[in-house]
């Protein structure tokens, strides 16, 4: 049993991780005699004769599309039982996935993140029988890219071709595809949200009405920067209504009106600039409010939970007398018993035990995940074995028991201290014309 790392071990691991990492950004073409020989091994090694055919195709999209047209193909999917001997073998866990295509996929070289800490200790400490089972899906990832295993067949596909980053790694290109297949399949991403194509080439393009209708604040804030605050206010038709600046932040908030209403459920708009994130930047977000709201301040404590779990009234946020909710990323003084991090509201409560009706949410790969934005893939978290969430059907709001002190992470934003407690978790609120909705 391995309890310590000699020096020269740990010296070694920046070589795999160098290694790895461009294992996984490879633009390469896919070795195919190696990606072959490598998946045969791997169905060796989850105990399945190797299948009869193996067809390459020029992207995860056409392999997911092939494979669906293919009769019979759900029915004999293999793909639970191929990665399932790695997972009773060595401990790998699988992500959870709506789609049956990509629940059932290896992933190739975009495995590299959890194949290169068993390569590691394979090579460098040695544990070459403890880690034998993986060899077949390690060779995979070095040779191509996402494989579909089945019975008698399998499909696998091309690495991509095109792939560029911004400079803190996250999918970025500003005047075309961030991600491009050899089959013309391609992704747009700017700064790591992933947004159309024609978000990228053509943002002048966008209708007042089509921004209305944006739910998403990410993607009104990249459409934004990139035509130009000052354009994209003139598309909407916005007028400045009220300004407010937070003492203490000297964040500036802005409630926004369309100078022609078009309704009485027209919604008004809250322009404001985020703290500064951890990359150093300070984007400017605007999301859509109640349109009976009348200042600023009243549509910031509008988009927030009271104590209680409920939400303020449009008259209880307008008769607010100060914006209750401090910074984003930071978090509240104990004596608030609020707590804010970034879009995540978490209040303390004086359960001593969870309510009966709520279930426990089984932790996902990165741990205990309290939101996950959309857009970006950015996710609230604790560390799995800090906390234990619960949701109760038909009840928005969550409960989180925090066992140990813990900081809430998040990529963007700064470390969230929680001290061990059960706390009411919610999520800030954007209008809509046909109801309030809850939205990350």
């Amino acid at each position: 049993m391995i309890t310590e790392l000699t020096s020269a071990q740990v010296a070694r691991m920046t070589e795999f991780r160098d290694r790895w990492t461009a294992i996984g950004l490879s633009t390469a073409p896919a070795d195919r005699p190696t990606a072959e020989a490598a998946i045969r091994l791997a169905y060796h090694c989850a105990g399945l004769g190797p299948p009869h055919t193996i067809v390459w195709c020029g992207s995860p999209l056409s392999q997911a599309i092939s494979r669906r047209l293919w009769r019979g193909s759900v029915r004999d999917s293999v793909g639970a039982s191929v990665r399932g001997s790695v997972r009773d073998s060595v401990g790998a866990s699988v992500r959870d996935s709506i789609r049956i295509s990509v629940w059932d996929s290896i992933y190739g070289q975009h495995d590299a993140s959890w194949l290169s800490l068993y390569d590691y200790f394979r090579v460098v400490c040695g544990l070459k029988a403890q880690t034998a089972r993986l060899r077949g899906l390690t060779d995979l990832a070095r040779s191509a890219g996402w494989a579909l295993p089945h019975k008698d067949s399998c499909w696998v596909s091309e690495r991509h071709n095109t792939l560029r980053l911004d400079d803190r790694g996250r999918l970025h290109c500003a005047d075309g595809p961030a991600v491009t297949y050899p089959d013309g399949w391609s992704i747009y991403a700017v700064h790591g949200v992933r947004v159309s194509e024609r978000i990228v080439m053509h943002p002048e393009s966008f209708t007042s009405e089509e921004l209305a209708k944006e739910p998403n604040s990410e993607v009104l804030r990249i459409i934004g920067e990139r035509l130009g605050w000052s354009v994209f206010l003139d598309k909407i038709g916005a007028v400045v209504v009220d300004t407010y600046v937070d003492p203490d932040t000297k964040l500036v908030y802005e409630l926004l009106d369309l100078a022609e209403r078009k309704g009485p459920d027209q919604p008004r708009w809250l322009r404001m600039r985020s703290p500064k994130l951890l990359d150093g930047s300070e984007p400017t977000y605007v999301e859509k409010v109640h349109p009976d709201l009348t200042h600023a301040i009243a549509a910031r404590n509008w988009q927030f939970r009271k104590p209680d779990g409920t939400w303020p009234s449009v008259k209880e946020a307008n008769l607010s007398p100060a914006l209750r909710f401090g910074c984003m990323g930071e978090m509240m003084k104990e004596m608030m018993k609020v707590y804010r991090h970034g879009d995540v509201q978490l209040d303390e409560t004086e359960l001593e035990t969870i309510p009966d009706g709520f279930v426990i949410v089984p932790d996902g790969d990165r741990g205990v995940i309290l939101a996950e934005g959309e857009a970006t893939g950015h996710a609230h978290r604790l560390p799995a074995g800090s906390a234990e969430l619960y949701r109760k059907p038909g009840v928005e709001t969550a409960l989180l028991r925090v066992l140990k002190p813990v900081n809430l992470q998040h990529e963007e934003h700064g470390p969230g201290p929680l001290r061990p407690m059960i706390y009411r978790v919610g999520t800030k609120r954007q209008y809509t014309e046909s109801e309030h909705g809850c939205l990350l």
